[in-house]
């Protein structure tokens, strides 16, 4: 079995994708991946990856493992909030020219579900999808997939903060 410090680049063995440790305790490994979001892993469903281009993950090492402190109000309200933007580059580690529009829209969408599922999972009760203008088909299905959703709101996001190329999510505490 491998051993992980905070800051070592890692691959989880049983899901896409790849993060930096972020904590370790005795009986767990905190990670972050690429989404900033926070998981926990046993030492056996990681993977050293050392030769990962990760610098974009945010990583802030926790030092001290006594009870964290109440939070202030405008933390909160930063945790609250996720921002995911899905133009093809930010998302795809690989190029996707030469993709075929449907498999860029599939992509597109795939990252939108993933991010609303680990927002409801991390608590976070905002999730700002970036999708641009276009000619608006991603937005279009964005928001018919959202029409199904449970215990959710959407609508366009803060012009004057995100443009005309934004949905906003609001997630509604409850059982799913």
């Amino acid at each position: 079995m491998f051993s992980f410090k905070p800051g070592d680049k890692v691959r989880f063995k049983n899901e896409v994708g790849e993060g930096v440790v972020n904590q370790v305790t005795a009986n767990e490994i905190i990670v972050v991946d690429a989404d900033g979001f926070e998981y926990s892993y046993l030492p056996s469903e990681l993977i050293p990856g050392e030769d990962l281009p990760v610098e974009d993950i945010p990583f802030n090492p926790v030092k001290d493992h006594s009870p964290r402190k109440k939070e202030t109000k405008k933390n909160t309200k930063e945790r609250s909030e996720k921002v995911v933007d899905l133009h093809s580059h930010e998302i795809s580690p690989v190029s996707t020219s030469g993709w075929t529009n449907f498999q860029i829209l599939t992509l597109q969408l795939n990252t939108a579900k993933r991010a609303l599922d680990k927002s409801r999972v991390s608590g976070i009760n905002k999730l700002i999808l970036i999708h641009g203008v276009g000619d608006g088909v991603l937005r279009r299905e964005i928001h018919d997939w959202l029409r199904g959703e449970p215990l959710v709101e959407y609508y366009d996001a803060d012009f004057r903060r995100f443009g005309a190329g934004a949905t906003e999510i609001e997630i509604k505490k409850g059982s799913l």
